[in-house]
């Protein structure tokens, strides 16, 4: 902030990268991307597999002063993104399933609880995944109270349980973006 105060006293024309510190900065990212208006820019390198890079002008306010800022975008930086996000989606499936799993074998007592167990699973499943439940009723066997070998005519004693059932769906390219 002094700095910009003295270079602006100063006349000074100044060329600087903006640290993702300041506000400014997201802001101008994320209307770059949103505008998808990228003035190319070329590449890197004579290689045909060099990254080629694009700029977006964006204008932001810093302190009490207007900026003109530009936001570059890099094709390497691109496929970076891509297989981090690969990599991140198949590592939220993966817990996914763990948690599914665990929610399948969890039982209820009631229809209700388990509705409510199901909502709260799909709530917090990765978006991209998508997911149904389905709450299924059974029956468990329960320890008989008393010691010994039962009686031929004695049933087993079962009580009620319900469970949730998880089904996943193709992955939602939309819902990536």
């Amino acid at each position: 902030g002094p700095n910009l105060t003295a270079l602006a006293a100063a006349g000074m024309t100044w060329l600087s990268r903006l640290p993702d510190t300041f506000g400014g900065a997201a802001t101008a990212k994320a209307a770059a991307w949103a505008a998808n208006a990228w003035i190319p820019g070329g590449r890197g390198a004579q290689r045909p597999t060099a990254a080629t890079y694009g700029a977006s002008e964006q204008s932001g306010r810093i302190g009490d002063r207007d900026y003109r800022l530009v936001v570059y975008q890099s094709s390497s930086l691109d496929r970076r993104k891509a297989k981090t996000l690969e990599r991140e989606m198949a590592q939220a499936r993966a817990a996914a399933e763990r948690a599914a799993a665990a929610l399948a074998a969890q039982t209820f007592a009631c229809a209700a609880d388990a509705e409510a167990a199901a909502a709260a699973f799909r709530a917090q499943a990765p978006r991209w995944w998508p997911c149904t439940t389905t709450v299924t009723a059974g029956t468990v066997t329960v320890k008989r109270a008393r010691p010994g070998r039962p009686r031929r005519d004695d049933p087993a004693p079962t009580h009620p349980v319900y469970r949730v059932q998880v089904t996943w769906g193709p992955r939602d390219d939309a819902a990536v973006h």
